[in-house]
């Protein structure tokens, strides 16, 4: 298992941080029921209770009093954020109001049981937030000062009704069914880079609509099916540029782009800088 422990230590702290990658054989871990946990997941699968596991891609899962079980596969990921009780109504009491209906429970007797919330989380969430938490300074005090603010930052983007995030309509099963479906999508377009999109036949591929494919993919991932694919398609060019190809051309080909012009903006668009840069940086 890759695990990486972003801050405090998940058997003792009362509140703790950690990042997981899927390896190839998958892996997973298991959130004490004591422990209101938070878990952005990037694209991987999450089950509690009674609950089965369901795939789920850009969502944030909210649970109390209940053990989590998180398992990744390869290529996912997920951060997973846990607080002892006693500090998350610390950290969320005094604005109790604004918080998302189903978590206004998870401040009452811990004798009471209260539902997870699966929830879509905003961009933001993604882009900046996540990605800025996993670089928590090394210097104790620093780090520790620091934490706290990126934490209140990511309890703004999940637990508040301001926060951007929609609750989910529907059970998590259902709402694992729809999710597969996108990861699936996302899986064959890194699979088969140098392939014409088709709309209609990739959602044929995976059993749906063209419409409700191409909404549903950009309201759970904050990007359009296209520009998913740009940016599969220039992230696989980088590595090829960076394992020593020298010809833009030949990449450009290799990842589905027959015109080298509209390779080059793509890529400059994705990356920050003309192929002919990279090359010489990497």
């Amino acid at each position: 298992m890759n695990c990486k422990v972003l801050f405090g230590d998940p058997a003792r702290s009362p509140i703790w941080a950690i990042v997981m990658e899927g390896e190839e054989s998958g892996t997973a871990i298991e959130v004490p029921a004591e422990m209101v946990s938070i878990v952005v997941v990037t694209e991987g699968s999450v089950s509690w209770e009674a609950n089965k596991i369901c795939e789920l891609s850009a969502s944030a899962i909210i649970t109390r009093s209940q053990k989590v079980s998180v398992t990744m596969e390869d290529g996912g990921d997920a951060t997973i954020v846990a607080f002892s009780r006693e500090v998350f109504k610390s950290l969320v009491q005094p604005f109790a109001s604004e918080l998302i209906p189903d978590l206004v429970a998870s401040l009452a007797d811990v004798s009471e049981q209260t539902r997870g919330c699966s929830l879509m989380a905003p961009f933001a969430l993604f882009s900046r937030i996540v990605p800025e938490l996993q670089e928590v300074p090394t210097a104790m005090a620093a780090g520790s000062f620091w934490f706290e603010g990126q934490i209140r930052l990511l309890l703004s983007q999940t637990c508040f009704r301001q926060g951007g995030l929609v609750e989910k309509g529907g059970s998590l099963e259902q709402l694992g069914k729809s999710l597969k479906r996108i990861n699936q999508v996302k899986r064959i377009l890194r699979g088969r880079p140098d392939d014409t999109l088709d709309l209609s036949d990739l959602a044929g591929e995976v059993g749906c609509s063209a419409s409700y494919l191409s909404r549903s993919f950009s309201r759970v991932t904050g990007v359009t099916i296209n520009q998913y694919l740009r940016r599969s398609r220039i992230n696989l060019a980088a590595c090829l540029f960076e394992s020593g190809e020298q010809s833009v051309s030949k990449v450009a080909s290799r990842v589905g782009y027959e015109s080298l012009s509209h390779f080059t903006k793509a890529f400059q668009t994705e990356i920050g800088c003309l192929p002919s840069q990279f090359i010489k940086s990497s």
